[in-house]
């Protein structure tokens, strides 16, 4: 392997853990809820203070927590695009390794994989492209099914059964 694969595949182990250590999205928002209050609390109070002291700190402080709370929001998208980022690696490494045949299960999850995080990205596009992010992500499993569709093997139920009985008896039931 050359010098710039190893440093790559570096890079993307890192990329890969850092997306996993960010918290979950709905521990962000409940913080950010509670900061969303705690300005609303702090203003509300300043409102109540007669102190132009006090009522400089707390507003002060109010917009303090506004801007902590606009900060968990970056926090959450770069979180959340590092894992489409990995997504979307993970899912060309899959469909780009040589043992990995066209029409294999591992190839239909990884392009499931692969519209799913486009459409991560796609959610922060500008009308009218994000429009279509819904769609992306809709995806996920569009190519599993597919296969489970198409591929006979892969089939179960007894509508199969029957066609399966049919095709080699010649004969209904």
């Amino acid at each position: 392997m050359s010098d710039v694969a190893v440093r790559m595949d570096a890079l993307w182990d890192k990329i890969r853990r850092l997306s996993g250590r960010c918290a979950g999205s709905t521990q962000l928002e409940d913080l950010k809820d509670y900061l969303q209050k705690g300005k609303s609390v702090a203003n509300g109070a300043a409102l109540l203070v007669n102190d132009p002291t006090v009522v400089k700190k707390l507003n002060e402080g109010a917009e303090k927590l506004g801007q902590v709370a606009e900060a968990i929001e970056t926090v959450t998208n770069v979180c959340m695009d590092l894992k489409a980022i990995t997504q979307i690696h993970d899912a060309i490494q899959v469909l780009n390794d040589p043992n990995v045949s066209t029409g294999s299960k591992e190839a239909a999850q990884a392009f499931g994989q692969l519209f799913v995080g486009a459409g991560h990205f796609a959610q922060k596009l500008p009308p009218p492209a994000n429009a279509y992010a819904q769609i992306l992500l809709n995806c996920g499993d569009f190519f599993s099914n597919m296969r489970r569709a198409l591929v006979p093997t892969e089939r179960s139920g007894e509508g199969y059964r029957w066609l399966k009985q049919f095709m080699e008896t010649g004969r209904d039931g």
